[in-house]
């Protein structure tokens, strides 16, 4: 957390911007490993890293740990243990497969009050902690290695591509009598490769035990959720099951008009909101309360289409938490005061504002790289639709592109306090959204503990309702101050990355339209039938594939990590055409069902019930008539979905492209050119990148 020993000394005294990747404790070895790393150190600061780390660690081991700190970590393990999730199976198989591995008795391991309680007890023995510190960590038996940029990482690497190349065709030249014949071996064994990859790779698998759709139930579990409504204006959507004594509590405050310049602040609104203060308090204060008292709050930006309309788009703040049911009112008291009390005014906000866009603006590239196709496809929605409008300046390539300049402005004194203005207009909105029209909230708890959440629930209502902040005013954006996104065409984003992401965007029909389900199925038979086989085994990329966005109303083609994108654009702008004139089997029919509902049938966490109707309005008896529509798709439906399919790519298709321009890319031809507003470092930008790639 922010009150860390190593976060204080590491990141917010400015020595580096955030943790390396690897920082933390693994267990997975025989022999555990500490790391600790940091990024965006400078090159004369490299020395003090390791130095300020032992240093910290003595002086740690000196003044002790913090007991309320050790408390909340405990309370948190309790809380993760009655957290019931889908996947609490295969969580459990990994925590304990590392030790089981190196020897120890999986059942010893399974033990976990026994554990608990034996280390409670340890550390009822004064210094128990420090000791360990002492004895593992405040030592020289340490490994560091510093990574840097390279301005000449491209040339070098192609000049040792080359190199080996050269080195393997020689290595084949030598074992044949001339090098004719070599190079004759070498492409009878790429027709061999061809020929395997284009034949039916199926030999065997229809010996294998399958299910069958006719083993899918028609009838969709039903979940029993009711609604109420709380002084008059809070809606309220109540879950009320087993749940471990535990209570999950969302809320949505909708915003109306939101500019465009406030919008794409939310998100930094949200980080600001978990790490500034309070007059009162401290972040690290609200921190150690948080985890005593919560299993842990966060704020976020929302936004869904309507299930009826992709045009019509509801979007607003998002906040959330969970606790034990004793201490709910305890949950509530602490996001109110970090909604209604985080002091934006004080001396440190805007250093901590700082630091927050230096963290994002330091993994800006390899967080493009390690989810390219995903960029790719928020940029190509956001043409198409508010939602995806929306989406693309909260979580896109322009919201990357806002942080990493306002990063670069942070000693604009002007700049800094033009910024804060506008957080703090957020915060007023925020405030008189939940004092005029109340919010939309959704609680997960037993049915036992309903009343007795129902009344804190209004303690909370009546105490945020009463708050009058003063705030910066900001009027509604007029249409012309409206961002805009190209709905169709061809977009290019020049990155330094030596492999390219894509997405290929078309419009679709709302959630209830029938035509929808056809096209969830054909997504499935183009993913596994023909763009892995074409892109990712033909055409070298590490990912392809087709997937709907049933509410938000698009068809998306990706391509991940992928050496070839001008095969990649023709083979997506001709993948309607190949599956209407294909001739699909019913046993690859079946196939395409079970995959969709392999995920719509996935197992979901206690907390997540009934949150797709909250979240989106999408209720119980749309995905039910859904399922039925989904699995009653035959290939003929599929034949039309394909064909209509064909003529959207041609006449809306929205293709964006991001990675090293090639000679296909030309703006005479179609192509819009996009700066990230990268190219300050060239040489730090392309070895960040290089590393991420």
């Amino acid at each position: 957390g922010y009150g860390a020993p190593l976060y204080r000394e590491l990141i917010e005294s400015g020595l580096g911007t955030d943790f390396t990747p690897n920082t933390g404790y693994d267990t997975s070895g025989r022999k555990a490993v500490f790391s600790v790393g940091l990024n965006g150190v400078t090159e004369e600061n490299v020395p003090k890293v390791k130095q300020v780390v032992a240093e910290t660690l003595r002086e740690t081991i000196k003044k002790g740990l913090d007991q309320h700190k050790v408390e909340g970590l405990l309370r948190q393990l309790e809380l993760g243990l009655k957290h019931k999730t889908a996947n609490f199976g295969m969580n459990l198989i990994q925590r304990i497969k590392p030790q089981w591995f190196n020897g120890i008795d999986p059942f010893d391991a399974l033990q976990w009050n026994s554990i608990i309680e034996s280390f409670k007890a340890e550390y009822a023995k004064e210094g128990y902690l420090e000791a360990l510190l002492e004895k593992y960590l405040a030592n020289d038996d340490t490994l560091t290695f510093t990574m840097t940029p390279s301005k000449d990482y491209d040339a070098d690497l192609a000049a040792e591509e080359a190199t080996r190349l050269q080195s393997k065709i020689q290595e084949v030249v030598s074992k044949f009598s001339s090098e004719a014949d070599a190079y004759k071996h070498l492409r009878e064994r790429e027709l061999e490769l061809l020929e395997e990859q284009q034949s039916d790779q199926r030999a065997g698998i229809d010996a294998l035990p399958t299910l069958h759709v006719s083993d899918v139930p028609r009838q969709q579990p039903k979940i029993e959720i009711r609604d109420s409504e709380l002084e008059g204006k809070t809606k309220v959507q109540w879950r009320e099951t087993a749940t471990n004594g535990l209570t999950y509590f969302r809320a949505l405050a909708m915003f109306k008009d939101l500019p465009d310049e406030l919008r794409m602040l939310v998100p930094l609104f949200c980080d600001a909101l978990m790490r500034i203060g309070t007059k009162e308090k401290s972040m690290e204060e609200l921190e150690d309360l948080m985890k005593l008292k919560t299993g842990g709050l966060s704020f976020g930006y929302h936004s869904t289409a309507s299930p009826f309309d992709t045009q019509h788009v509801q979007e607003g703040l998002a906040f959330t938490g969970r606790a034990l049911d004793r201490n709910v009112p305890a949950m509530y008291e602490l996001l109110q005061t970090l909604l209604l009390e985080t002091d934006f005014d004080s001396s440190k906000a805007h250093k901590m504002i700082k630091q927050l866009l230096q963290s994002g603006a330091s993994g800006a590239v390899d967080g493009i790289a390690s989810s390219g196709h995903g960029f790719a496809m928020k940029y190509a929605n956001a043409g198409l639709s508010p939602v995806g409008r929306f989406g693309e300046q909260t979580g896109g390539l322009t919201q990357i592109k806002m942080i990493t300049s306002l990063a670069a402005a942070e000693d604009n004194p002007e700049a800094m306090a033009e910024l804060v203005g506008k957080l703090k207009s957020i915060q007023g909105i925020v405030v008189e959204i939940m004092r005029l029209q109340g919010v939309r909230a959704a609680l997960t708890c037993g049915a036992d503990v309903a009343t007795s959440n129902e009344e804190a629930l209004n303690t909370f209502i009546r105490s945020t309702s009463a708050a009058n902040l003063s705030a910066p005013q900001h009027t509604a954006a007029s249409p012309s101050q409206t961002q805009h996104y190209p709905p169709t065409g061809r977009t290019f984003f020049d990155l330094p990355y030596q492999v390219s992401y894509s997405s290929l965007a078309v419009p679709m029909q709302p959630y209830v339209d029938p035509t929808s389900a056809p096209l969830t199925i054909l997504s499935q038979l183009l993913t596994h039938k023909h763009l892995l086989h074409e892109i990712r085994e033909k055409g070298g990329a590490y990912g392809a594939g087709a997937s709907t966005r049933t509410v938000t109303g698009s068809f998306n083609f990706f391509s991940y990590r992928d050496p070839n994108p001008e095969n990649t654009l023709k083979i997506v702008e001709n993948a309607g055409r190949w599956a209407s004139e294909r001739d699909w089997t019913d046993k690859e029919m079946e196939e395409a069902k079970l995959s969709v509902f392999q995920s719509l049938d996935a197992p979901v966490s206690v907390s997540a019930e009934g949150m797709t109707r909250f979240l989106t309005g999408v209720d119980g008896e749309m995905e039910q008539k859904r399922r039925e529509q989904l699995l009653d798709v035959s290939r003929e439906d599929v034949r039309a979905a394909a064909e209509g399919l064909q003529r959207d790519v041609q006449e809306k298709g929205n293709f964006v492209l991001l990675g090293r321009k090639k000679e296909f890319v030309k703006p005479g031809e179609g192509w819009r050119e996009e700066d990230m507003g990268m190219s300050g470092k060239p040489e730090e930008v392309e070895a960040e990148a290089a590393a991420a790639a």
